[in-house]
């Protein structure tokens, strides 16, 4: 009796069983994914609508670490060869065509902002992909085993762009990575475990770096984060055992949970004044961490995994003082271990940036150094002196007048005048008082003429005289007096002006003009009477 149950119900799982296996599957021809719906003709899938397609699988973060559950089934299957997505749909779903290995065509839009984790995984026949530049979020393994992927000549440098995007990069390079000019987004993973390489060169076009970029890169020293990035994702820097010093810019807003995992030698990290979040377990297991340096304000942070931290630089009464407090670190306000350096108005308050924060700086009025004369007065003209202002950056300056010197109280004008000397007439040549030696010219007995000096050499004459004399023999000798060699002409000069200037003015008596006067009436009257005399004289004869 029980062998025979056993074999019926052995004969039942059969019968149902085989019709089942034998019975072809069929995809559906269109449905709902999310924000988006999507139809199938024949082997062309067009989705559309305006948002977000459905993730199909579980990509999930444990401990700051990914891994995948499970897959779901694709509803439009797995046989596709084009794909078309409108306009207005956001994001490309995790594993939306992972396994689509007759997938040749994808038309991706403008409004597409998103690609989902292992998106077009194993889509071996894919060669040929175009990534619009509005594209921030890369996921990872996006492209991983595509046509275009496993194609070797896409590769440049180790490493895999499609377009502005740096999709991978090959996990044997080593020392350092320069991305090249014009990258816009580094894909989640990009460089994960590239265990050789030592240094990272990012452009300043970047402006998304994914989660887990840079995860177990265990040789990193240096690596750069430009100025346009905005957000720093989970386990960006994870297991990076050898980076000692990171700066974050101030462009980031939020830093992700789990960022620094595990970099056991990390000792610095400074974090800009545009930091809002920071994450739970940023630095986990940073045991060397001794200096977090926050520029931001009002940055709120989650506590766990922060208790070792020794010392915090903030600003007082900002939220990173509040931390400090809270785990018990060392709190030091940035305002008095900075030297900064500003250009403060005298006449108005002006704003400046000080270690990344806005102060009000009041107007500390003009401090003059002292007066110094830039023109000095003389006995008629007044001087000048000038001073500037000290304080740093300003140039005003003030000028005043030094008052005229004048002149001395026993001079009876108070401006020079210039008095005119009459030269002297010749009649006084001789009371010039310079040395002069005079030659004259005697007749001997011989009758011949011998030259003596005068033994009178204290004048000088004014200018050579010539003295006549006769001979015996009854000719004429001329001879010219001069002047001792030892004089030259300029000396001769300057004796004649001092001796017309020194020689003393004669003055006409004002009774002169009367005495000339009467005398010449005199003459006249006597003229007169006698040409009367004479005339009557005449006139008896």
């Amino acid at each position: 009796m029980k062998k025979s149950i056993a074999v019926f119900l052995t004969l039942v799982m059969i019968l149902c069983i085989l019709p089942l296996g034998a019975m072809p599957v069929y995809a559906a021809t269109s449905g709902i994914s999310n924000d988006c719906s999507w139809s199938l003709d024949g082997t062309t899938l067009t989705i559309s609508g305006t948002g977000e397609m459905l993730d199909y699988g579980n990509y999930i973060y444990s401990h700051g670490q990914p891994y995948i559950s499970d897959y779901y089934r694709l509803p439009w299957g797995t046989a596709i060869t084009k794909v078309i997505i409108k306009n207005g749909v956001t994001s490309i779903g995790d594993f939306a065509f992972r396994g689509c290995n007759s997938l040749k065509s994808i038309s991706i839009p403008n409004s597409v902002t998103t690609i989902g984790h292992y998106a077009f995984e194993n889509c071996s026949s894919l060669t040929s992909i175009s990534i619009p530049d509005g594209v921030t979020s890369i996921g990872e393994g996006a492209f991983y085993n595509t046509g275009y992927y496993n194609n070797s000549a896409n590769w440049k440098n180790a490493a895999l762009y499609i377009g502005n995007h740096l999709i991978s990069v090959k996990d044997t390079i080593s020392d350092v990575c320069t991305i090249k000019e014009g990258t816009k987004t580094i894909a989640d993973a990009a460089f994960k475990n590239c265990g050789y390489l030592k240094e990272i060169r990012l452009p300043n076009t970047v402006t998304h770096i994914g989660a887990l970029a840079f995860f177990n890169c265990r040789n990193l020293v240096s690596i750069n984060i430009p100025s346009g990035v905005t957000h720093i994702k989970t386990t960006t820097f994870g297991y990076c055992q050898n980076l000692t010093k990171i700066i974050i810019p101030n462009s980031v807003i939020t830093i992700g949970w789990h960022v620094f995992k595990s970099c056991s030698r990390l000792k610095s990290v400074t974090i800009g004044n545009g930091v809002k979040l920071i994450g739970s377990s940023a630095f986990k297991d940073c045991e060397s961490l001794d200096e977090v340096i926050i520029y931001s304000l009002d940055c709120e942070f989650d506590d766990t995994d922060l208790n070792y931290l020794q010392t915090i630089y903030g600003f007082k009464g900002s939220t990173a003082e509040s931390l400090a407090q809270r785990i018990s670190a060392t709190f030091v306000d940035l305002e008095t271990v900075h030297t900064h350096k500003y250009t403060n108005s005298c006449d108005t308050d002006c704003d400046v940036e000080i270690c990344g924060k806005t102060r009000t700086i009041a107007a500390s009025s003009h401090k003059f150094g002292a007066w110094k004369q830039t023109k000095a007065p003389t006995k008629t003209q007044d001087g000048e002196e000038k001073r500037v202002c000290t304080n740093a950056g300003c140039t005003h300056s003030e000028t005043r007048a030094i008052a005229a010197l004048g002149y001395d109280n026993d001079e009876t004008t108070k401006k020079p005048t210039t008095t005119t000397k009459a030269k002297p007439s010749a009649e006084k040549d001789e009371i010039t008082k310079r040395p002069t030696t005079t030659t004259t010219t005697k007749a001997d007995t011989d009758g011949t003429a011998t030259k003596k000096p005068n033994s009178d050499t204290t004048q000088k004459p004014e200018k050579a005289t010539t003295t006549t004399t006769g001979k015996h023999d009854g000719t004429v000798d001329s001879s010219t007096s001069s002047s001792p060699s030892s004089f030259t002409e300029d000396e001769l000069n300057s004796s004649v002006e001092d001796a017309y200037a020194d020689a003393p003015v004669d003055e006409m008596s004002p009774a002169l003009p009367f005495i000339i006067l009467g005398a010449c009436a005199a003459a006249a009257i006597a003229a007169v009477v006698g040409v009367i005399i004479w005339y009557k004289k005449s006139s008896r004869t």
